[in-house]
């Protein structure tokens, strides 16, 4: 019950603040201090973030970095307050996953989206078009490891920053990233020899099943905004068995294949084939995040109806 008004500064006045930090996006002093109101285990009293405590965790870190950095700057924090200012309380507790996956038949869900990417942006010696763009792609792919190395180092600070994993197990594997339960990744697809698409995509095992809302937070701490959604079960779908059922849930068939069916609610759609489903037109933060929001109601269906 604590109230009081306190002022925490990057330095003193007699200093200058750095902008140096692992992340470009943030200054050393802006880096640790949103490590800290995010729940850095080493920020917390207990399982509480206290004024104190965010001060030591952010005090301590600024101070050794900028030393490397050969520049002295120290935090300050003004406060009259006589009792502990309590700023987060992060108590483990358990949520309802708005999917239920660890209850459904999926053993896996894979994300993926596109940007465009010049050929000669990575292959910057290649100066002639002459080359096929199937030579072409697998010269690029062999080369977006190095090309990619800082956005891939930066993307590793973040989720070691945003999630409580262990030290050794999040870390740059080639043209990809490696975490626990998942793994991150690049591939370049030609359209022609001259440009086509960076896909980028990212698969979750089921052990992020029991609290799916933090696949979102993945998402969204690799920056990853996707296009398409794929859900991988643990035994091939019976096609002709679960269409009557997804369109008695107000889908429309779109269409029907001896392999694969199509279906689309609005600006949905799901396809099925094989042991794969496939969403589009969803949020991941609203499938995830929201237990009854309109997007996880859908897909809870489906999920349902291809279990039994």
């Amino acid at each position: 019950r604590t109230k009081s008004v306190a002022f925490l500064s990057s330095s003193s006045d007699s200093q200058t603040s750095t902008a140096r930090s692992s992340d470009l996006r943030y200054s050393l002093f802006t880096y640790h201090l949103k490590a800290a109101l995010s729940g850095a285990v080493e920020a917390l009293d207990g399982e509480f973030l206290t004024l104190h405590s965010l001060f030591q965790y952010v005090s301590v870190r600024v101070k050794r970095e900028s030393k490397a950095n050969h520049k002295i700057q120290a935090p300050v924090l003004q406060s009259k307050s006589p009792g502990v200012i309590l700023l987060g309380d992060f108590t483990p507790r358990l949520t309802q996953s708005p999917l239920a996956l660890n209850q459904s038949p999926v053993q896996s869900v894979n994300f993926s989206d596109s940007e465009g990417l010049r050929v000669k942006d990575v292959l910057t010696a290649i100066r002639k078009s002459t080359y096929s763009a199937e030579y072409l792609e697998g010269r690029v792919n062999d080369q977006l490891a190095e090309h990619f190395e800082e956005d891939l180092g930066r993307a590793v600070a973040r989720l070691k920053n945003t999630f409580d994993f262990p030290e050794d197990d999040v870390y740059v594997d080639g043209a990809a990233i490696r975490f626990p339960g998942g793994r991150y990744w690049l591939e370049y697809v030609a359209d022609d020899n001259r440009s086509g698409q960076l896909i980028r995509r990212v698969t979750f095992s089921e052990t992020w099943f029991a609290d799916a809302g933090e696949i979102a937070d993945v998402l969204t701490t690799l920056e990853l905004r996707p296009t398409k959604m794929q859900f991988e079960v643990k035994n091939p779908i019976n096609l002709k068995a679960v269409v009557p059922g997804i369109k008695a849930a107000g889908w429309t068939l779109k269409s029907q294949l001896e392999h694969k069916v199509e279906f689309s609610q609005g600006a949905f759609q799901i396809a099925i084939e094989g042991d794969t489903l496939t969403f589009r037109g969803f949020v991941p933060s609203e499938l995830f995040g929201h237990v009854d929001s309109k997007q996880s109601t859908l897909a809870r269906c489906v999920l349902m109806l291809l279990g039994n």
